[in-house]
Protein backbone atom coordinates (compact mmCIF):
# COMPACT_ATOMS: atom_id res chain seq x y z
CA UNK A 1 0.00 0.00 0.00
CA UNK A 2 3.09 2.55 0.35
CA UNK A 3 4.03 2.12 -3.30
CA UNK A 4 0.37 2.53 -4.02
CA UNK A 5 0.44 5.61 -1.96
CA UNK A 6 3.69 7.46 -3.70
CA UNK A 7 2.44 6.29 -6.66
CA UNK A 8 -0.91 8.42 -6.18
CA UNK A 9 1.61 11.46 -5.03
CA UNK A 10 3.70 11.48 -8.24
CA UNK A 11 1.54 10.20 -10.89
CA UNK A 12 1.72 12.38 -13.58
CA UNK A 13 -2.03 13.52 -15.31
CA UNK A 14 -1.38 12.63 -18.66
CA UNK A 15 -1.66 8.95 -19.44
CA UNK A 16 1.71 7.42 -21.19
CA UNK A 17 3.84 9.24 -18.23
CA UNK A 18 0.88 6.93 -15.66
CA UNK A 19 1.22 4.17 -17.48
CA UNK A 20 5.11 4.12 -17.43
CA UNK A 21 5.29 4.97 -13.64
CA UNK A 22 2.37 2.00 -13.29
CA UNK A 23 4.78 -0.65 -15.28
CA UNK A 24 7.20 0.61 -12.58
CA UNK A 25 5.68 0.53 -9.41
CA UNK A 26 3.85 -3.00 -10.61
CA UNK A 27 6.80 -5.44 -9.53
CA UNK A 28 6.61 -4.42 -5.96
CA UNK A 29 3.32 -3.62 -5.47
CA UNK A 30 1.39 -6.72 -7.46
CA UNK A 31 4.52 -9.38 -6.42
CA UNK A 32 5.07 -9.71 -3.50
CA UNK A 33 1.75 -10.91 -2.75
CA UNK A 34 2.38 -13.79 -5.14
CA UNK A 35 -0.50 -13.67 -7.26
CA UNK A 36 -0.39 -10.88 -9.19
CA UNK A 37 -4.43 -9.88 -11.09
CA UNK A 38 -4.92 -7.06 -9.15
CA UNK A 39 -4.26 -4.53 -12.09
CA UNK A 40 -7.05 -4.20 -13.43
CA UNK A 41 -8.65 -3.75 -9.42
CA UNK A 42 -6.40 -1.12 -9.34
CA UNK A 43 -6.98 0.69 -12.65
CA UNK A 44 -10.58 0.55 -11.81
CA UNK A 45 -10.36 2.18 -8.12
CA UNK A 46 -8.07 4.80 -9.42
CA UNK A 47 -10.73 5.90 -12.43
CA UNK A 48 -13.11 5.70 -9.72
CA UNK A 49 -11.45 7.82 -7.31
CA UNK A 50 -10.10 10.10 -10.22
CA UNK A 51 -14.33 10.32 -11.40
CA UNK A 52 -15.02 11.25 -7.00
CA UNK A 53 -12.75 14.11 -7.30
CA UNK A 54 -14.25 15.37 -10.73
CA UNK A 55 -17.60 15.35 -9.03
CA UNK A 56 -16.48 17.31 -6.22
CA UNK A 57 -14.38 19.63 -7.95
CA UNK A 58 -17.82 20.60 -10.05
CA UNK A 59 -19.88 20.37 -6.94
CA UNK A 60 -17.54 23.35 -5.23
CA UNK A 61 -17.43 24.75 -8.54
CA UNK A 62 -21.33 25.51 -8.63
CA UNK A 63 -21.04 26.22 -5.14
CA UNK A 64 -18.94 28.97 -5.92
CA UNK A 65 -21.13 30.30 -8.67
CA UNK A 66 -24.04 30.16 -6.49
CA UNK A 67 -22.22 32.06 -4.15
CA UNK A 68 -21.18 34.64 -6.37
CA UNK A 69 -24.69 34.70 -8.03
CA UNK A 70 -26.15 35.23 -4.57
CA UNK A 71 -23.48 38.00 -3.27
CA UNK A 72 -24.44 39.65 -6.92
CA UNK A 73 -28.18 39.92 -5.58
CA UNK A 74 -27.42 41.22 -2.31
CA UNK A 75 -25.44 43.67 -3.55
CA UNK A 76 -28.24 44.64 -6.41
CA UNK A 77 -30.61 44.90 -3.49
CA UNK A 78 -28.97 47.27 -1.25
CA UNK A 79 -28.21 49.36 -4.44
CA UNK A 80 -31.70 49.57 -5.45
CA UNK A 81 -32.15 50.73 -1.42
CA UNK A 82 -29.76 53.27 -1.70
CA UNK A 83 -31.17 54.84 -4.72
CA UNK A 84 -34.43 55.05 -2.87
CA UNK A 85 -33.37 56.61 0.16
CA UNK A 86 -31.56 59.18 -2.00
CA UNK A 87 -34.82 60.10 -4.14
CA UNK A 88 -36.79 60.01 -0.71
CA UNK A 89 -34.60 62.71 0.95
CA UNK A 90 -33.87 64.63 -2.45
CA UNK A 91 -37.87 64.51 -2.54
CA UNK A 92 -38.67 65.54 0.83
CA UNK A 93 -36.10 68.24 0.75
CA UNK A 94 -37.12 69.73 -2.08
CA UNK A 95 -33.85 68.68 -4.87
Amino acid sequence: MLFYQSYRRQRSDTRESESKQISFFVPYTWGEGGGGGGEEEEEEEEEEEEEEEEEEEEEEEEEEEEEEEEEEEEEEEEEGRRRRRVQAANYSTGL
